[in-house]
């Protein structure tokens, strides 16, 4: 008996020990019952040792919809494909799994490329994955501060999520639009010194902490922040709606994302738990429970939602208010050009999904107009388009992103005013809408015909165009006791000169100024009938200031005109001269104190006793400058006898040209370093420009034509652009760099449409020039 139990024992250690070798990775000789050995399988190698036998390994994949977890043994060489499909083998359950894809969390990567194998991804025994829906709900704040929850591709660059977003909204042109995130006021105020001193403060966090994130092209995600460190986002203007901000304050930890997460390189992280309990931890924010979103200001828009032109939403079309008390005094306004460079910190990277940039699911994220160059805008295919574009505009005047005029101010308060009495009217225009899209039509085909007759009669082309008046003109920088001059001025191809007389233009003029490459802006005082025109030169030095003069509204408007085509090499033959004349003239007519023609259209629209309040139409600063608030509300009922004979679309249409003619249209600021100290520079649509910090006056110009190539080293973080008679380069403190870098290539990629054009969408084309890699 003693020795059957000290069999037994022996051969019970024995298994133990041929497990535990087997487990261990050491080669294992087992007997077979015929006697013969079998041969020792190969090694295996894993980052923390060897590992067993015949090249395989233990591969753990987390199911995040089952909240289980599955290991199995794997090769290197098995394809992403060929591993999906053993574990959806291995999970037994019968459903569709066709929107599930890998996901690695330790290295913010998708494996999506299917056909790839695992020792191309680097992925070893230590790696974890987690198989999980690439389709999620995402809260989306829209440019009129509705929020929406739509199912949202995380898997895709977010270049193709807006695409797809912009097809349910049936906006067209998804080119011109992006994501970004929701950033608080607070944080945007303190400007591009407070991300530096939370840059620096990070990198010393993450240098502590290992971490495996990639610094290459396509994973510039960094260490998440400490739990001490984590400040959490409300919702704000920039951000989201107060109805929105109660909401997000309750999701969990996991579900949002910390601006104290900011190292070298500039990306905002998302926050993660530290326990190591897959069924119980949310490492990347993947199993969040849903928020309910607000009557008040959301609705919910699924994936199958049709995107048919026929059939807008209605609360897309004409947006329904959304102030309540105390969310105008929440909002961020910059003061200075430093908090307008913050406002371009949130701009997500087009070329990398939403989740490899930190963004879980339920978490607010902005749409936006990221490219202001809008193409082919028509009432018929874009209410959706035009009305967001408008609400774009009014709340970045109403914030003061944009800086404009006190007639100005109160033109855009009117233009808002008839807007809000045209949309409440809506209901009962509904039923002459069969005549209404007849007008369209009928204005359509006269606004052809009327370009049309001007490139056959308009102007012969065989002759030259030319301006000549009398005007008055200024330098501020020559030393002259006289103060504006006046002599006569011919403007004739992209030349503007000036002579003592008119009978003296034949001769040698008194100064001469090539515009093509300048700078143009203007000021206007209708009360004391000034129009201004302000031209910058590149010079030696510098930019060199010179003003003109026009007497009168109708001389002012031309050489505007004028100006304006000449700075991008086009002249007055140009076909859109005479439309951008009349433009001109409108947008003066509108700013008039008293109306011109109130009664001439019976289609005008006379305000009821409405209670107005001012901070909802006009910029703070100028609603603080009246003593009364009555005072306020009778000059905004006196320019709105200017324009309300207008429609409904048509006054959206004419406050977005207003906004476009306004010097700071479409100028998007940064803080960068050349070489030692801090600088401003400005992207537009087809320029770059490098600005006084304090007065953001233009000290030089770089236009996008004369622009030979340009990258990003990602090394170092520094923006190279070759110019054709300089070379650039800086690096970016209020953004990464990848944001202007994004804007460059993004105004280039919009200048290239065309009407003649084919309206597919080249996105290899955009990614291309956008992405910073060859």
């Amino acid at each position: 008996l003693t020795l059957v139990r000290k069999l037994r024992c022996h051969i019970t250690f024995h298994a133990y020990l041929i497990a535990r070798l087997d487990i261990s990775g050491f080669p294992v000789m087992i007997r077979h019952s015929q006697g013969t050995a079998a041969p020792p399988r190969p090694m295996a190698m894993m980052s923390n040792g060897p590992v067993v036998s015949d090249g395989t390994w233990v591969l753990t994949i987390y199911v995040t919809d089952l909240n289980i977890r599955r290991q199995f043994r794997v090769k290197g060489d098995m394809h992403i494909g060929g591993v999906m499909l053993r574990l959806v083998e291995d999970l037994d359950i019968t459903r569709d799994w066709s929107d599930h894809a890998l996901w690695w969390p330790q290295k913010y990567r998708w494996l999506t490329h299917t056909r790839s194998t695992l020792d191309q991804y680097g992925v070893a025994a230590d790696s974890m994955l987690q198989f999980t829906p690439m389709h999620r709900l995402a809260r989306i704040q829209l440019p009129d501060l509705q929020c929406i929850t739509m199912r949202v591709d995380f898997s895709v660059p977010v270049f193709n999520a807006v695409i797809q977003l912009c097809k349910e909204l049936g906006i067209r042109h998804p080119e011109e639009l992006s994501l970004k995130r929701s950033i608080e006021p607070d944080f945007l105020s303190k400007g591009y010194p407070h991300a530096l001193e939370k840059r620096a403060s990070m990198s010393n966090i993450s240098q502590k902490r290992s971490t495996s994130h990639s610094y290459s092209a396509h994973n510039l995600s960094l260490p998440n922040p400490e739990p001490e460190t984590r400040q959490h986002y409300p919702v704000t203007m920039n951000s989201s709606l107060h109805s929105v901000q109660h909401a997000s304050s309750s999701l969990s930890p996991a579900s949002k994302h910390a601006i104290n997460g900011m190292s070298t390189p500039y990306v905002l992280n998302v926050t993660q738990s530290n326990s190591s309990d897959w069924a119980n931890s949310n490492n990347n924010g993947l199993q969040e429970s849903y928020i309910p979103p607000s009557k008040a200001y959301e609705s919910t828009l699924l994936h199958e939602t049709s995107g048919s032109q026929e059939n807008f939403d209605q609360t897309l079309v004409n947006s329904p208010p959304v102030l309540a008390p105390g969310i105008l005094n929440g909002l961020f306004r910059p003061k200075n050009f430093a908090q307008k460079a913050a406002l371009n910190q949130g701009w997500l990277d087009s070329s990398r999904s939403l989740l490899e940039q930190g963004i879980v699911e339920h978490q607010l994220i902005l749409l936006r107009f990221k490219f202001l160059s809008f193409f082919d805008l028509n009432p018929k295919y874009d209410p959706v388009r035009i009305n967001q574009i408008y609400e774009q505009a009014k709340w970045a005047i109403l914030l003061e992103e944009v800086d404009c005029t006190e007639e100005e101010a109160f033109m855009f308060a009117a233009l808002q005013l008839q807007v809000q009495l045209r949309a409440e009217r809506k209901a009962e225009e509904g039923t002459d809408s069969a005549v209404n899209d007849v007008d369209v039509m009928l204005n359509e085909l006269e606004s052809s015909l009327q370009i049309s007759s001007f490139q056959r009669h308009g102007n012969d082309i065989t002759s030259v165009p030319e301006l000549c008046d009398y005007l008055r003109f200024f330098r501020p920088k020559k030393i002259n006791l006289k103060g504006w001059r006046r002599a006569y001025f011919v403007f004739r191809d992209l030349y503007i000169s000036w002579y003592s007389s008119s009978s003296e233009s034949h001769g040698q003029p008194l100064g001469r100024i090539y515009l093509k490459g300048c700078e143009v802006s203007h000021e206007v005082n209708l009360p004391e009938n000034k129009y201004s025109l302000r031209l910058l030169i590149p010079s030696a030095e510098g930019m060199s200031e010179f003003w003109i003069r026009c007497d009168t509204e109708y001389q002012y408007a031309r050489w505007l005109s004028a100006c304006k085509l000449a700075v991008k090499g086009k002249t007055m033959a140009d076909s859109s001269y005479i439309a951008e004349v009349e433009n001109i003239r409108r947008l003066l007519d509108m700013q008039h104190p008293i109306a011109s023609h109130t009664s001439s259209h019976g289609n005008s629209i006379t305000v009821p006793p409405i209670d107005l309040t001012p901070e909802e139409f006009l910029p703070m600063k100028y609603a603080k400058r009246m003593r009364t608030r009555q005072s306020l509300v009778q000059r905004i009922l006196e320019a709105h006898q200017n324009v309300n004979h207008l429609s409904l679309n048509d006054t959206k249409l004419q406050y977005i040209r207003a906004w476009q003619a306004l010097p700071e249209f479409g100028i998007h600021y940064f803080v960068v370093r050349f070489r030692h100290k801090p600088e401003l520079i400005a992207i537009a649509y087809n320029r770059i420009i490098r600005m006084n910090f304090e007065t953001g006056d233009s000290l030089k110009t770089w236009r996008f034509s004369s622009m030979k190539r340009w990258h990003v080293n990602w090394e170092i973080k520094r923006l190279y652009i070759q110019f054709e008679d300089e070379n650039v380069e800086f690096s970016c403190l209020s953004a990464d760099c990848k944001v202007p870098h994004e804007f460059i290539g993004g105004y280039i990629f919009c200048s290239m449409r065309s009407k003649d054009q084919t309206q597919c969408l080249n996105e290899e084309l955009f990614h291309k020039l956008t992405s910073g890699w060859a």
